[in-house]
């Protein structure tokens, strides 16, 4: 009996607990993510994959179609969510539903790969992981691309990694990675990495299988947009592309068009210091602490030969570290080396996190317990950096209130009477500038609070015998680390509190799209201005709009010619003020008011619609004003 009772109770340690948190864990994911769905306010970019995925959908308009939108992704970034919209209605609530439900998949899939690759627990943390993280969540959790490469990626991984994968799978993960390179081509590094994994793990025949998915996928959905779609890759390429291409296309202009573009954004943002770059390096950091911090570790502290479970799990954690870091550095590059989205970091990471959460997952429980000093002295110094960094990230929400801090006044080596800040120390003793104090000093009180708990942690793993015999310091200080990141990330990631809505956001735009609905019937000219104003044209059905409007500003040139601009889905102030002319509506950003206001409204005489203050779910900078003419 007793053997029997010990039996159950080791089954269910290893079987029923693991499994059941990670239920818990994905449970957890779901609510958080219908809250940020309903709570969180839209962007421009899912304004704009919505209402151009519908419309291509629908057969409205074309994917690189003249005088159509501005194609600057992947046409199935845009199409899926049309396909859906046009399966169960346009509107931000399918979005965002389809979202969650993209989400849940990711969390199963990451489940599924983190079990078979590491163990029952690693798995169930690595949904904590996920669950725990609201500045993802708020990205899983919206209509945009980052959700559905995520999703695909993940499955990709699911499919293709382990031993004995039998050919299906192969072929069906290697077709999800081809789609994921239609959906956005800033993945295209996965497939060739992709390939050469099947043929280490699977062997030539598998990888064939493999080859001709993904070529097969790629390819077809090259000829279908064929030759507009290779503007996608112009900016990639280290060579220009022969003119000849596009000569039964408008894809030569939209080429100069862009880069005029980028030359511009450029000359604008050109003199972006050094510490910006490293601010965004930063919150990327805190944000993704697990994949980035714990991916750097786990290069340090790589498994012995013997401490793999198989040979299969060195290849799939070779080939994770490999598309996880491939991709860090492709992106930061694009982001944090240029000029043109500096603070797209972040995002960008999302794409691909759940590579470098799964490296983690797989090589965790086999981390090098007695490191080189060498690799200890590296991860010591990613312990500091990390410390530093996080604080750095996070210097907008507290740099003000560590500088209130209270600190002793000194003269001499004696403390004197009275009471001080620390601004005070640092404006009238150093003579530093406030916004410098409140940039520099988190960073600096991290890294102290790094070497204090180093110390403390030091004096600890001395004093126990225990875990002197697990490993050597440099491998107990890594995982504490790693234990710290885990448990903070609800707290270093929240959302602050002017980025979630007190209603529900969904809600609201439908309130505010059937308003505009009134007084825009199909045939309507609507004139929009501002990051969200396109968001109510969802639901007024059969409107027309001047499509470059819906990016916003980042398409808008300043001069050019009209009509080349406009065929390659960019506009200018002399193609905005002929909209104006026409426009018969007019929605408008709260930032964008006053101007209009000025300039246009009160002199052309134009009707306001009321809208109720009830319908605004967001804070007032997110408000649209609407105007019709009599």
């Amino acid at each position: 009996m007793k053997r029997l009772r010990t039996f159950f109770l080791r089954s269910a340690t290893q079987r029923f607990l693991p499994d059941a948190t990670a239920l818990l864990g994905g449970l957890l994911f779901l609510a958080r993510a219908w809250n940020i769905a309903h709570t969180f306010p839209p962007d421009l970019d899912e304004a704009s994959y919505l209402l151009k995925g519908y419309l291509f959908a629908t057969g409205v308009y074309e994917p690189f179609q003249p005088y159509g939108f501005w194609v600057n992704k992947m046409p199935l970034s845009f199409l899926i969510w049309g396909w859906v919209e046009q399966l169960f209605g346009p509107g931000l609530r399918t979005g965002r539903y389809f979202a969650i439900l993209l989400g849940a998949l990711t969390v199963l899939g990451v489940w599924l790969a983190a079990r078979r690759l590491g163990n029952r627990w690693l798995a169930a943390g690595a949904v904590w992981a996920l669950a725990l993280n609201p500045a993802l969540l708020s990205l899983y959790g919206a209509a945009a691309s980052q959700i559905l490469v995520a999703c695909l990626l993940t499955w990709t991984l699911v499919l293709s990694l382990g031993e004995g994968r039998p050919g299906w799978q192969i072929a069906l993960g290697s077709a999800l990675a081809g789609v994921m390179v239609l959906t956005r081509e800033n993945m295209v590094f996965v497939l060739p990495l992709l390939f050469l994994y099947v043929f280490w793990e699977h062997g030539w025949k598998k990888a064939l299988i493999s080859l001709t998915s993904m070529l097969a996928v790629v390819g077809v959905g090259h000829w279908l947009y064929w030759p507009e779609i290779l503007r996608l890759w112009a900016n990639w390429l280290p060579f220009p592309l022969p003119a000849g291409l596009y000569e039964s296309s408008s894809a030569a202009p939209a080429a100069d068009a862009v880069s005029e573009a980028a030359a511009a954004a450029a000359a604008v943002t050109e003199s972006q210091p050094l510490v910006t770059r490293l601010h965004s390096l930063s919150v990327g950091l805190r944000v993704y602490f697990i994949p980035l911090v714990g991916g750097l570790l786990t290069l340090l502290l790589w498994p012995k030969r013997g401490a793999w479970r198989s040979r299969s799990h060195v290849r799939a954690a070779v080939f994770l570290a490999l598309v996880f870091f491939v991709l860090t550095l492709a992106h930061a590059w694009a982001s944090l080396m240029q000029d043109y989205c500096i603070y797209c970091f972040s995002p960008y990471l999302a794409f691909f996190s759940n590579a470098g959460l799964l490296l983690v997952a797989v090589s965790l429980g086999g981390w090098n317990r007695r490191p080189s000093w060498l690799m200890q002295g590296a991860a010591g110094i990613v312990f500091l950096a990390a410390w530093a960094a996080v604080f750095f990230s996070l210097f907008e929400q507290i740099g003000a209130g560590l500088l209130r801090l209270p600190v002793p006044r000194l003269r001499e080596g004696r403390i004197l009477s009275g009471g001080a800040t620390l601004w005070d120390i640092l404006a009238n003793k150093f003579h530093v500038e406030y916004d410098a104090a409140r940039m520099y000093t988190p960073p600096v009180f991290g890294l102290l609070i790094g070497v204090l708990l180093a110390l403390v942690l030091f004096v600890i793993y001395h004093r126990s015998a225990r875990w002197r015999a697990g490993g050597r310091f440099g491998y107990f200080a890594a995982c504490v680390l790693l234990a710290l990141g885990f448990v903070s990330t609800p707290i270093v990631n929240a959302l602050p509190p002017s980025l979630v809505c007190e209603t529900d956001v969904i809600r609201s735009h439908e309130r505010i799209g059937a308003l505009l609905a009134t007084v825009a019937p199909p045939g309507t000219r609507i004139y929009i201005d501002g990051r969200v104003a396109a968001m109510p044209l969802l639901y007024t059905p059969g409107v027309v709009l001047l499509p470059p409007q819906v990016n916003d500003r980042y398409n808008f040139e300043v001069g050019g010619d009209p009509d080349s601009l406009l065929r390659d889905g960019y506009w200018n102030e002399a193609i905005a003020r002929q909209w104006r002319e026409q426009a018969e509506v007019f929605v408008i950003a709260e930032n964008r008011y006053h101007d209009w206001n000025d300039e246009y409204i009160a002199p052309q005489g134009l009707v306001q619609l009321q809208i109720p203050l009830d319908f605004y779910a967001c804070p007032a900078e997110d408000r649209l004003y609407i105007f019709y003419r009599k």
